[in-house]
């Protein structure tokens, strides 16, 4: 009878000793998962500034060359009345 209480309690702590290899092995690999996704947040941070930047010397060029095309047809009298 204490044998079989004995051997009972065995087979449970075994049965439950999968469940907690399964349980560490999820939390390694979401561990493994979010370091990874944290590094490519940290890469399109870096683009994201990146692009921001071009776009604001593109914008900054695009004035300006609007602002020499006026500048120029106002030189030439473009916008001169008759």
């Amino acid at each position: 009878m204490l044998q079989d209480s004995f051997q009972d309690l065995h087979d449970l702590v075994e049965d439950q000793q999968e469940d907690i290899d399964h349980v560490e092995q999820n939390v390694v690999q979401a561990k493994e998962q979010v370091q990874t996704g944290t590094a490519h947040l940290e890469v399109a941070e870096k683009h994201q500034t990146s692009a921001r930047k071009k776009q604001c010397y593109l914008l900054f060029c695009c004035l300006v060359l609007v602002g020499l095309i006026f500048g120029l047809m106002g030189g030439f009298g473009v916008f001169k009345k008759s």
